[in-house]
């Protein structure tokens, strides 16, 4: 066993999807690095703690003292995150704490989101989106990375494939309406760029309230198709992931 790969999301409380993405994205690393040891780690502690599913629920603590037990020094994170933010570096601060004594040689993967994949990305949105008119969601602006990301958004924006841009955070409703108005769209198919779908796709989507997507182009009478699927259940996507363990 050459190395442990540790598979690293935000997490969500939708563990049916949780496990669903996770386990897919697992046997897609066991396949290409056969007897390698493979982990996950949900790293938010809030939704962690109510997770009574012993995989799901490792801390990384309890994760990497596995690997000291079978002197594993050389540990790969697979950080499955559109991009490298906040959430991101917390993940890279707590492993390093927890390797005070060096024992362990880290590796962090890149974020889903960079300059050398994202004609792939791109491409893989087009062909998800049939040519039909499509509005690709992101969770919001980050912090970090910013520059990337809006690099991400022109592309779409760009796109000659009938795709259009938004995210929960500035979701810019009365933009979108006019333009899909002014183009007679009165159908649009929703693609959450998330890496695992759940609550944004419950509530900010296709939830009840005001604001959700779902109610306010029903109000214009635009309808929706919403793709209700996982960027990890994806090969492409899940590929691109594991292509990153060997950069």
């Amino acid at each position: 066993m050459t190395f442990a790969t540790i598979i690293v999301n935000h997490g969500t409380s939708k563990i049916e999807n949780q496990k669903e993405a996770i386990s897919f994205l697992r046997k897609k690393v066991e396949e290409k690095y056969e007897g390698s040891l493979v982990k996950s780690y949900m790293a938010s502690d809030k939704i962690r703690k109510k997770v009574d599913d012993k995989d799901l629920s490792q801390d990384l603590e309890e994760i990497l003292n596995e690997c000291r037990d079978k002197n594993i020094r050389d540990v790969r994170f697979l950080m499955a995150y559109v991009l490298r933010g906040i959430e991101y570096e917390k993940v890279m601060k707590k492993a390093e704490q927890l390797n005070e004594d060096g024992f362990f040689n880290f590796t962090f993967t890149k974020a889903l989101l960079e300059e050398e994949n994202n004609d792939e990305i791109l491409e893989f949105l087009e062909e998800l989106g049939e040519n039909d008119p499509s509005l690709v969601i992101f969770h919001g602006s980050p912090r970090k990375n910013l520059q990337e990301f809006e690099k991400f958004q022109e592309k779409i924006k760009n796109s000659d494939k009938n795709l259009y841009f938004s995210s929960f955070e500035d979701r810019k409703f009365d933009d979108l309406i006019k333009e899909f108005k002014e183009k007679n769209i009165s159908k649009i198919r929703v693609i959450p760029f998330l890496i695992i779908v759940g609550n944004h796709v419950a509530k900010d989507i296709e939830g009840d309230k005001k604001n959700s997507y779902k109610k306010v182009f029903e109000e214009n009478e635009i309808e929706i198709n919403l793709v209700k699927k996982s960027l990890l259940l994806y090969d492409k996507i899940a590929e691109i992931f594991v292509e990153k363990l060997e950069k």
